[in-house]
Formats: structure tokens, C-alpha cells, sequence
């Protein structure tokens, strides 16, 4: 699969609980580094759980409505001393300009992105290529419109 000749392993939410899909990955100790990216209470609450002992959860979603962190949540952070960070999604100033290095990267051949792309829809196929992003049981990565 895309995912797996990247070098990721996976956990198919649909045949594997993801507590037990991240002690199968690590033997147990969690992630050295958990990135939640929904902004939600149960992501954050899943990514505290994913990391192991003095590992990393780096914020990243954003919230649509106020969170609320649950005690025993609170306490395995503390437990865990685990590090929390933010992250906004780039950085574009005069000192980092994560734009500028994302697209040095892209030029430079040293990632294949183009087995990133799952699926790809000419423009007037357009309702096809949203009704796959959607769908929840189709695997995709990126979509993309090309001209054909």
C-alpha cells in the first residue's frame, strides 16, 4: 500500500481498536510523539493516550467549540510528563518561512509526493472526486483535478 511504502505502519480503525493498534506498534511503551490534527476533546484525549513516557503531543486541530480536558486525561499527562506544544500550520515570517523549505523540498525530488495521490478527477468530475473524499470507507490520501 501508499502507506506502508512510505515506512508507516497503520491501524484500520474499522478491525482494530486504536489503543490496542498503538501498543502493537510500539510494544507497548506509546509514541514517542503523538500529533493530534482534529481539534477535538476525544483526538486530544486519543493522542495523550497514543504517547509513551516523557513522549510529545504536539496541538495542531482547531477546536469549533470550547474543549474540556478530563481529569484522568490531566493526570496521565502529568504521569507520563509528557510535553505539549502548538502548532500553527506554517510559518511565514521573516525569520521561518516554512513555505519557501516545503517547496525546496518538492523541487527537489527528495520525497515521493506523488504517491501521495490517491485519486485524480478532471474539473467537471468534480462532485465524483468530493463524494470520495467523503466517503469514509474509501482510502484517499490526496485528491487532485488534473487536465486531461
Amino acid at each position: 500500500s501508499i502507506v506502508s511504502n512510505l515506512g508507516l505502519e497503520t491501524i484500520d480503525l474499522k478491525n482494530e481498536d486504536i489503543n490496542a493498534g498503538i501498543k502493537r506498534i510500539t510494544g507497548s511503551i506509546g509514541a514517542d510523539v503523538a500529533i493530534e490534527a482534529v481539534g477535538s476533546n476525544s483526538a486530544i484525549e486519543t493522542a495523550v493516550k497514543a504517547a509513551g513516557a516523557l513522549g510529545r503531543v504536539t496541538l495542531v486541530g482547531n477546536p469549533e467549540e470550547d474543549l474540556k480536558l478530563e481529569k484522568n486525561v490531566y493526570w496521565s499527562i502529568l504521569r507520563k510528563q509528557l510535553t505539549l506544544s502548538g502548532s500553527w500550520n506554517s510559518s511565514y515570517n521573516s525569520r521561518i518561512n516554512d513555505w519557501k523549505s516545503a517547496a525546496e523540498i518538492f523541487e527537489s525530488g527528495q520525497i515521493d509526493l506523488a504517491s501521495l495521490i490517491t485519486h485524480t478527477f478532471e474539473m467537471k468530475d468534480f462532485e465524483t472526486a468530493f463524494e470520495t473524499i467523503r466517503d469514509r470507507d474509501r482510502f484517499t490520501i490526496k485528491v487532485m483535478f488534473v487536465n486531461k
